[in-house]
């Protein structure tokens, strides 16, 4: 049935052109087809086709049950679809693509779209089935499943299949099971990840499962490794890095690490975090950087900077874990090889040796120990460090007040006037390795001398102890040899002091004269010195005290 109009056509049966002017059915197996007014529209597909109306619409020959509701210049190639309106967009024929929808815009094209969808927007693309694509501007969807939901020039690439791309201007997806929110030129190129908006940020290839939340110019990636660098994120900020440049690439990528914001924070490395702050870096595993300024772990695993400016870390991964500790301050350093060390807060302070703590300003730089096993050999390197050195006129002038060293030994630099004094000279009122008194004792008149004769004294400290009680030798009248108790140090120098002890306890008693006389530290045998006792210059058996310090 024609109804009206002007110069319409139907060649197929059971077919109805109700009016408008020079609309075709043009096929005479069309059976079924209806164009409701309009102008030149055309219906080539063999049944069941409908243009309601609109100007140089086409159903082509394969758009069998396919629907234009109007607009101008819209094209149906393939079967059960439908072009709500619009000027010139078009379902592409595929020999099995079926349930395609343009709703309305200007020059869409759909490819393959089994039941997608376009909804407006301007010259938007999609291949691949289960698409949506709401509305844009040149919008490109690739992938199976995948959603835009507007904006310009975004892109959704082949293989991004289930991803979604919300929004925004030149954005681009290549990862399955991936979202990005929108935002200016971000990029997302891994699998199950999650770029929220911001500019020029990105999430690389094989950093799967990661999140970027937004920012600028932020990147989480892959780079200097061959392995993925998966479960990242980065919280926003600008030009913030997670990436596989550490030392330990690629044999520990970046897995599971973090940045929150701030500005030009790296971390390089597995399972590590920075706060925020400024250009702050972490090059290895399992370590922390709360904020700051130029803060840097270099080297040493489970290491620890919390704020602060121009901080740094460097421990050696080759003799396990650093888990050094900087709380705070300007220009701290925990050095190669000072694992397990601390530095709580200060300025351009260091530390250098096991499990060291320095507090205060520009401290001496001292110690050497590298674990537990090497203590005993540099016992006397410093455990706790409090400095008070200053910078003067552009130099760096060092120095200690108060040490404690590994063997327990306390050392207080003092000085007169508030000059500084370096180290590691003696300063005036201080107490060093070589003025400790290391032992000490109450000698009585002691027993019958004799071959082997040891006996102990009234009261001691440091003297050395036998299956019987403390050692003091006894084999020659007037002569005790004193062995010191120090298994694992052997004394080079030292001062020793003995007196004789006034038995009187009569005022101005005259007891004759008693002379006490020492060897020097090693005779007769290591550790070990010899007391003489003298009356009258014969050598006799006299009571004594005796100190020893020595190094």
């Amino acid at each position: 049935m024609i109804g009206g109009g002007h110069a319409n056509l139907i060649q197929g049966p059971y077919s109805v052109i109700p009016g408008g002017e020079s609309n075709s059915i043009y096929d005479t197996a069309a059976d079924h087809n209806v164009i409701g007014g309009g102008y030149k529209n055309v219906e080539q597909n063999p049944s069941f086709g409908t243009i309601a109306g609109g100007w140089q619409n086409l159903l082509d020959t394969a758009a069998w049950g396919s629907t234009v509701a109007g607009g101008d210049s819209n094209l149906v190639q393939s079967a059960l679809c439908f072009i709500g309106g619009g000027l010139g967009n078009i379902i592409f024929e595929h020999h099995w693509a079926y349930g395609g929808v343009i709703a309305g815009g200007q020059l869409n094209n759909m490819h393959d779209g089994v039941s997608s969808f376009i909804g407006s927007g301007y010259a938007n693309y999609t291949i691949g089935n289960y698409t949506t694509l709401t509305g844009g501007y040149k919008d490109t969807l690739e992938a199976v499943g995948g959603f835009i939901g507007g904006g310009l020039y975004n892109n959704l690439y082949w293989g991004s299949d289930s991803s979604v791309l919300v929004g925004g201007s030149r954005n681009q997806i290549s990862g399955k099971l991936s979202f990005l929110g929108g935002g200016l030129k971000d990029t997302l190129l891994s699998t199950n990840g999650v770029l929220g908006g911001g500019q020029n940020n990105k999430i690389d290839v094989n950093s799967n499962f990661s999140v970027l939340v937004g920012g600028d110019s932020n990147n989480i990636s892959d780079k200097g490794s061959s392995f993925a660098g998966s479960v990242n994120f980065i919280g926003g900020g600008q030009d913030n890095t997670i990436d596989g440049n550490g030392f330990n690439a690629p044999n520990d990528p970046p897995v599971g690490s973090a940045i929150v914001a701030g500005q030009g924070n790296k971390v390089h490395e597995a399972a590590s975090f920075i706060g925020a702050g400024t250009n702050n870096e972490v090059k290895d595993d399992n370590s922390f950087v709360g904020a700051g300024i130029g803060n840097t772990i270099t080297e040493g695993t489970t290491n620890a900077i919390v704020a602060g400016q121009g901080n740094s870390i460097s421990q050696s991964g080759v003799l396990g874990h650093g888990s050094g500790f900087i709380g705070a301050g300007d220009n701290n350093s925990i050095n190669f090889h000072a694992r397990n060390a601390a530095i709580p807060a200060g300025d351009n302070l260091t530390a250098d040796s096991y499990c060291q703590t320095v507090l205060g300003f520009f401290n001496v730089v001292a110690g050497s120990a590298t674990d537990t096993s090497n203590v005993a050999a540099t016992a006397e390197d410093p455990l706790l460090i409090i400095g008070n050195g200053r910078n003067i006129g552009g130099s760096t002038v060092r120095s200690d007040a108060f040490d404690v060293s590994y063997d327990g030994h306390t050392i207080v630099h003092d000085q007169l006037g508030d000059v500084p004094v370096l180290r590691p000279g003696a300063v005036f009122g201080g107490t060093y390795n070589d003025n400790i008194i290391y032992a000490w004792g109450d000698v009585p008149q002691g027993p019958a001398f004799g071959p082997g004769v040891k006996f102990n004294p009234t009261a001691n400290f440091g003297v050395d102890v036998d299956p019987t009680g403390p050692e003091i030798s006894h084999t020659v009248v007037g002569t005790y040899v004193i062995h010191l108790n120090y298994l694992s140090h052997t004394f080079n120098e030292a001062s020793i002091t003995a007196t004789a002890r006034d038995t009187s306890s009569s005022v101005g008693t005259n007891a004759g004269c008693i002379v006490v006389t020492c060897s020097e530290i090693g005779i007769p045998g290591p550790n070990k010195f010899i007391v003489r006792t003298y009356k009258d210059c014969v050598l006799t058996d006299e009571p004594f005290f005796f100190k020893f310090c020595g190094r």
